[in-house]
């Protein structure tokens, strides 16, 4: 059976009452305070090193089960939120290799709370960090979790004892509407946002193969 992937919302566009804007303001405050607290000791304890990737995204990079833990933590607060803020999600792993072993988890919820975690070098299982952790939010009924062609995902994901719950696949959504089938994220965003993007080619298949040990 082919899986839903619309969904619509008619009170997205509502003026949120005060003690809801409240609540919000109170949850950005919370997520630019882990970010401070977490700049902070990756400059005090040297977790930049010379494995760190440069680039866009570096600021947002974790490494350590702490950063990680930081993150999380200021992703659920955008997605269990008032406004409840879909957590989007994308997956790195060497298709090559036959243990398929996960490099990176990319995580976003809204503009201000977007990061890439090394799932290489923390010991401990990205999903399993923090209270709650990603495993737990990724399983609640409560949450929508986006991805893009999530089917080999989702395999890794199961691998790793996550079975998500509620998901929207950009990439189903776009062929019940088209009728293109397999359609890349790069296509699907230029089709419907006119935006062009670049997922980092070479470079980035390199840094997933690479063990990322400080």
């Amino acid at each position: 059976m082919m899986p839903a992937a619309m969904t619509t919302n008619e009170e997205v566009h509502a003026q949120p009452p005060t003690n809801v804007r409240s609540g919000h303001r109170s949850a950005r405050a919370r997520r630019k305070k882990r970010r401070q607290k977490t700049a902070s000791r990756q400059q005090a304890d040297g977790t930049r090193t010379n494995s760190t990737p440069s680039g866009s995204f570096a600021d947002n990079y974790m490494q350590s089960a702490r950063d990680i833990g930081d993150a999380i933590q200021c992703v659920i607060d955008d997605v269990t939120g008032p406004y409840e803020i879909p957590l989007c999600m994308d997956l790195e792993w060497d298709s090559h290799s036959r243990r398929r072993e996960l490099s990176l988890v990319q995580i976003a919820a809204g503009a201000e709370s977007h990061f890439v975690l090394d799932a290489k070098t923390s010991p401990q299982s990205v999903f399993t960090i923090g209270e709650p952790s990603l495993k737990v939010i990724l399983e609640s009924a409560h949450a929508t979790v986006v991805m893009h062609g999530a089917v080999a995902d989702r395999g890794i994901l199961s691998r790793n004892g996550v079975k998500l719950r509620k998901l929207f696949d950009t990439q189903i959504a776009h062929w019940l509407l088209t009728g293109e089938r397999s359609k890349s994220l790069a296509h699907v965003l230029e089709h419907w946002l006119d935006i062009h993007v670049d997922k980092g080619g070479i470079q980035m298949k390199e840094f997933m193969r690479t063990p990322h040990l400080r």
